[in-house]
C-alpha cells in the first residue's frame, strides 16, 4: 500500500484573508498529518504488532507547490507499507474502529475512509481549502 498526502503552508483566516502559517504551526500541521496517516493505517490493520506502521517509515518532503494559482511552500507526506491488504479481514467489517460504513470492503477503502474523515477535520483546523491524498497498491520496479 502506498499513501501520499499533500499539504500547503498557506491558509485563509476567519476574515477570508490569505496568510502563511508560522514556522511552529507549519511544523505542527505536518506532524499532525503524519499522526493521522499512521492512525488510519494502524486502525485498518487492527493494530497487529507485526503490521504496525511506524513513524520512521513515513517520509516528509518539502518544496514549493501551487494551489489555486498561488505558489506556496508544500509538503508531501508518504508511506509505503508492504502489509497484505487482506489483513482488513482482521477488522471483521470495521468493528474495531466502530464506524466503518457498510460499503467499505477492503483495507484500501478503509484507509481512504479514515483519511477523508480525519484530514477534513485537519483541513478545517488549519484553514485549508482541501488536503489532497492518494491511497493505492504499491509497485516496485526492481533493479539488479
Amino acid at each position: 500500500m502506498y499513501i501520499q498526502i499533500n499539504i500547503g503552508r498557506n491558509f485563509t483566516d476567519s476574515r477570508g484573508a490569505a496568510k502563511t502559517h508560522t514556522n511552529r504551526n507549519w511544523s505542527d500541521f505536518q506532524n499532525e498529518t503524519v499522526a493521522v496517516l499512521l492512525t488510519a493505517v494502524n486502525a485498518t490493520l487492527n493494530y497487529q504488532p507485526s503490521a504496525i506502521a511506524k513513524a520512521s517509515r513515513v517520509e516528509v518532503h518539502t518544496g514549493t507547490g501551487t494551489w489555486d494559482g498561488v505558489t506556496e511552500e508544500s509538503a508531501h507526506i508518504s508511506l509505503f507499507h508492504n502489509v497484505e491488504l487482506d489483513m482488513f479481514a482482521l477488522l471483521e467489517g470495521g468493528e474495531s474502529v466502530g464506524f466503518a460504513p457498510a460499503n467499505v470492503t477492503n483495507a484500501t477503502e478503509m484507509v481512504t475512509f479514515l483519511l477523508e474523515t480525519h484530514l477534513s477535520d485537519l483541513a478545517r483546523a488549519y484553514g485549508q481549502d482541501a488536503i489532497a491524498f492518494i491511497v493505492t497498491d504499491s509497485h516496485l520496479a526492481m533493479g539488479a
